[in-house]
């Protein structure tokens, strides 16, 4: 048998990632998943806010809750956007030449002037995905799920991230989020009647 830990974090309402309900308090119970159990009620006798009613489709929960999950990255990743090509120091750099090489290579002070500095995510392939794993730390994130991310983007060096538009951002917060949170659906009342409809 392989312990595991569950977490109920019941109570998640619709517009969560602008305060309503528990707000950024139930989000924030999320980075300590590995994985997200989603209960749906497939009877369709239950809406959103949990209050009875008739008809309502279950599929709605789902792309709210995925929804609440991604302005909640989003709107904390695209308010720090513009600092996303701050510049490394010299030491930064040899690191990120270190971890690139094949080879147990340091570049020398000769070949790089003290004054040297690049955007972090232009570097290397590891470098963007250290730059982007330090701007999702706070999630949970370990450093194969942002290069899994990246390579799901097809995000090849150099990346050009500080040129990134909205769009582009969102994109990544989605793929982020299947990497991140996978989610299975447990579907709850799908034993009446009109399950039959949703399930």
């Amino acid at each position: 048998f392989i312990p595991v830990k569950m977490l109920d974090v019941a109570g998640l309402v619709p517009g969560a990632s602008e305060g309503k309900g528990l707000g950024n308090q139930f989000l924030d119970d999320l980075r300590q998943a590995h994985v997200l159990l989603h209960v749906v009620d497939v009877s369709g006798t239950t809406n959103e806010k949990g209050e009875e009613t008739v008809g309502y489709d279950p599929v709605n929960d789902v792309e709210w809750l995925r929804q609440e999950i991604h302005s909640w990255i989003f709107n904390n990743m695209w308010r720090k956007w513009s600092n996303i090509g701050e510049l490394i120091s010299l030491d930064d750099l040899q690191l990120a030449f270190c971890l690139a090489s094949p080879l147990p290579f340091l570049p020398s002070s000769s070949s790089l002037s003290s004054s040297s500095s690049v955007r972090r995510h232009t570097a290397t392939k590891a470098v963007a995905a250290h730059t982007l794993q330090a701007q999702l730390s706070g999630y949970g994130t370990r450093l194969p799920q942002v290069m899994q991310a990246l390579d799901t983007m097809g995000v090849k060096e150099p990346a050009g991230m500080e040129t990134w538009d909205k769009a582009r951002v969102e994109e990544l917060v989605w793929v982020f989020i299947d990497v991140r949170f996978p989610t299975i659906l447990v579907l709850n009342k799908v034993d009446m009647p009109a399950s039959g409809m949703h399930a």
